[in-house]
């Protein structure tokens, strides 16, 4: 169809969603569900030139064998090839035509064409819903929050810090929240990409790197040359999501999960006994790493990083130390 999700012919919604949908508790698994509302979202087919395959892989290796428990099944789903490095189109100013959902993540995703040269009015709704240009000229990009239908993208270091626009690290002032991350510059975006993530520059250039504030509150170096886009990923109610009943995690490909304690010895560490036991040591995986806050990765002297300034909070014997740069 030609219309977004809630949209009528009289007040078509060209903003992002916001909010959470409760249902009435007609049936059981009803009665707890929440997701997130999806008013104003494309209600029809992806652009197809920027849609490929997706081979299922239900938690297999290249030899076939199973190394990830709980995965397989799930809808059906085709992957959408999201521009993260925005360099395509350099210096060219772009239209968010609509925002679509993407089964494959979290945050919503934008669809930009850059075909407006020579067009006399792009802004309006007429144009953007034309029939769109070859693959070349359009592009998805991730949805950052605040956006609208018809607003300019732009990309490059004389861009405006507007919503959505992307530039180097070197062009951003201090202060400024960004997402969509590069972490080598001209690799595409690395970090905050998930819905309501972003980070806070802390200070400009100095010996070619900037620092940033993660959200889970890491500050690290970044090369000034790396990419990001102004403000906060979309879809930031996505946290609030209950499926409400089992099924539901089904459709989205996870399987269910057998406790450790309910196996037998040559299956997991918690395995075997007589009767019911609380598996006779502390809390590991299925290869013996501690799961419930040890240290199951090695140190290479006193940081694991050296781009990492200060990690991120953890428990007091488990914080590295702080490394002034």
């Amino acid at each position: 169809g030609g219309l977004r999700r809630g949209e009528t012919k009289k007040t078509p919604p060209t903003f992002l969603p916001v909010g959470v949908k409760k249902y009435k508790p007609t049936t059981p698994g009803f009665r707890h569900r929440v997701i997130t509302s999806r008013i104003g979202l494309w209600q029809g087919k992806p652009y197809d030139p920027l849609v490929r395959g997706k081979k299922r892989i239900d938690g297999r290796n290249n030899s076939g064998r199973i190394c990830v428990w709980g995965r397989g099944g799930g809808h059906k789903r085709k992957r959408r090839v999201v521009d993260f490095k925005r360099k395509a189109h350099w210096g060219v100013d772009g239209r968010i035509v609509r925002f679509e959902y993407d089964p494959n993540r979290s945050a919503h995703i934008a669809l930009v064409r850059y075909d407006t040269e020579g067009v006399d009015d792009p802004t309006s709704r007429e144009w953007l819903l034309s029939p769109l240009p070859g693959q070349s000229q359009v592009a998805y990009i991730l949805a950052a929050h605040g956006m609208e239908e018809g607003q300019v993208v732009q990309q490059g270091p004389d861009a405006s810090l507007d919503v959505g626009n992307a530039m180097p690290l070197r062009c951003i002032p201090m202060g400024t929240t960004i997402h969509n991350i590069e972490l080598v510059p001209g690799r595409g975006a690395a970090m905050a990409r998930s819905a309501g993530t972003s980070a806070t520059l802390l200070r400009t250039s100095k010996d070619d790197y900037v620092m940033i504030r993660l959200t889970s509150g890491e500050v690290r170096l970044i090369h000034e040359n790396s990419m990001a886009t102004i403000g906060t990923v979309s879809n930031g109610q996505h946290k609030q999501v209950n499926h409400g009943k089992a099924g539901a995690r089904r459709w989205l490909g996870w399987r269910p999960q057998t406790r450790g304690v309910a196996m037998n010895p040559v299956d997991h560490p918690h395995g075997g006994g007589e009767g019911k036991t609380s598996g006779g040591r502390p809390s590991v995986s299925p290869w013996g790493k501690p799961s419930k806050g040890g240290l199951t990765r090695k140190r290479r002297g006193n940081i694991a990083n050296p781009f990492i300034v200060k990690g991120r909070p953890r428990g007091k014997k488990h914080q590295f130390k702080t490394r002034v740069p």
